[in-house]
């Protein structure tokens, strides 16, 4: 291969990975807050709770018609939906019986340990952090990845 054939080679290789990295930019930004309108909706939302680094399961279906599980790691929205914005996962943990907030999930708290180490709950949706603040009030969107998190 002579030297201009190796440059273009470079060149191209080099705009092929910068494609590659806004493409996986652009996809993994946090989602902006848009106004859902009210009406029918079914969705489904995927989560997960591990504690000291052991996935934990709601072995159970519970919940309302309209927000609910049915132990299979999903979060099921079905239904009229006057407001949207009020499908958080507090309310989630609420109707399935799990306690949660910012600092706890059952009874595993910030402050608490894991392996000698102190643990502190997080909240990652579609693989970003979520601020503490915002935990309790996240509204549960369709094909939402979330992970609760303490450890």
């Amino acid at each position: 291969m002579n030297r201009r054939t190796a440059i273009l080679w470079g060149v191209g290789f080099a705009i092929g990975i910068t494609a590659l990295v806004l493409v996986f930019l652009f996809f993994n930004q946090p989602r902006e807050e848009e106004e859902l309108p009210p009406g029918s909706m079914h969705w489904h939302a995927n989560f997960s709770i591990s504690v000291c680094g052991e996935k934990r399961f709601l072995n159970f279906t519970k919940g309302i018609e309209l927000l609910h599980t049915h132990a299979d790691g999903v979060i099921h929205i079905e239904g009229v939906v006057e407001n949207p914005r009020e499908l958080t996962l507090k309310r989630f943990f609420d109707v399935v019986g799990v306690p949660f907030n910012r600092s706890c999930v059952w009874s595993y708290c910030d402050g608490g340990f894991c392996d000698d180490k102190t643990a502190e709950l997080k909240l990652f949706v579609n693989g970003n952090l979520l601020p503490k603040e915002e935990m309790e009030k996240y509204s549960v969107r369709h094909m939402d990845q979330i992970n609760v998190t303490y450890g």
